[in-house]
């Protein structure tokens, strides 16, 4: 009986050191696919999806559109105020004034494309 109890504890940590080793390497491909920017490019070529939507989560790039202009920005990201693309330290961005505000539109899954929520 104790020896089966042993065994059953020993085939029991076994899989639990399993189990811990799983997690930890879905960890390190999250963590991976958080830094990773490389969607960002892939958004510049034509036709690409803006905003992408991944496994977990949903990227808008907000550096797209024409400078001097609200054209060219991400879909489902609304400025509401005065705003428009400019040019800050060389990189392009979306500047929105002191009294604006601005509404990113989450495309969710699997609930009618969220026309449905509150």
């Amino acid at each position: 009986m104790v020896e089966r109890e042993r065994r059953f504890d020993g085939s029991f940590e076994e899989s639990e050191a399993t189990m811990v080793v799983r997690a930890h390497l879905r960890l390190q491909e999250r963590q991976h696919e958080a830094s990773d920017f490389s969607w960002m490019w892939a958004t510049r070529n034509p036709g690409a999806s803006n905003p992408v939507t991944m496994r977990t989560s949903i990227w808008y790039d907000l550096s797209r559109g024409d400078e001097g202009t609200q054209v060219g920005g991400a879909v489902g990201a609304e400025g509401h105020g005065p705003w428009r693309f400019v040019r800050n330290g060389g990189l392009r961005c979306m500047r929105l004034a002191r009294s604006s505000f601005l509404v990113l539109r989450v495309p969710f899954r699997k609930n009618g494309g969220g026309t449905h929520l509150n």
